[in-house]
């Protein structure tokens, strides 16, 4: 997986701009981390997903596009 990362971020980067890049990592590190705290995965303390977080989320991604509408 880390090897698929490496190399997407190496060819998305001169695409989309490292501001997109970064923000969909973080993105997307969110919304796993989410499931895995809401399931416990990996052995991990469960969190539930409560709406806070759910909305934290969100707006996390609501940034990204924002970045994205702005390139435009």
């Amino acid at each position: 997986m880390g090897t698929l990362y490496v190399w997407s971020t190496i060819f998305a980067t001169p695409q989309i701009g490292a501001a997109l890049t970064l923000g969909l990592t973080i993105a997307g590190q969110m919304v796993a981390a989410l499931f895995l705290d809401n399931y416990g995965a990996i052995g991990l303390t469960k969190y539930p997903a409560s709406p806070e977080r759910i909305a934290g989320v969100v707006m996390v991604i609501l940034g990204v596009s924002l970045v994205a509408y702005a390139k435009r």
